[in-house]
């Protein structure tokens, strides 16, 4: 079950979000331009990174037409990939009661 995880995260992550994923030129309202990835976006802003490796949010009405529908097309693959992350990160971390069962058998696996 944890194999499937990993692989549906993988192309989640890798293979199916394309253009979600990718450098590409970014253009503002007054046509300067920045080269840089969509991390996140919501109703007001996105979250670029850019080449450097910084993340600098910026107002979505600041963008050129083009860019805005490029969010509006990719954002909801963005919020699917972060719920799938969380749900696998959720079914990796034990549970506290689950650490503690292991941890005394471990003890007294050593002692016995």
């Amino acid at each position: 079950m944890k194999r499937l995880a990993e692989i549906t995260s993988f192309c989640l992550l890798f293979v199916l979000p394309g253009k979600a994923m990718e450098v590409r030129t970014w253009t503002d309202a007054q046509d300067r331009k920045v080269e840089a990835v969509l991390m996140k976006a919501d109703e007001v802003s996105v979250v670029l990174k850019l080449k450097n490796g910084k993340e600098v949010s910026f107002p979505l009405e600041k963008l050129s037409i083009a860019d805005r529908k490029y969010v509006e097309e990719n954002s909801a693959f963005l919020a699917d990939t972060k719920e799938v992350i969380a749900d696998d990160k959720a079914r990796e971390t034990p549970e506290p009661e689950k650490i503690r069962e292991l941890s005394t058998s471990m003890h007294h696996g050593q002692n016995g």
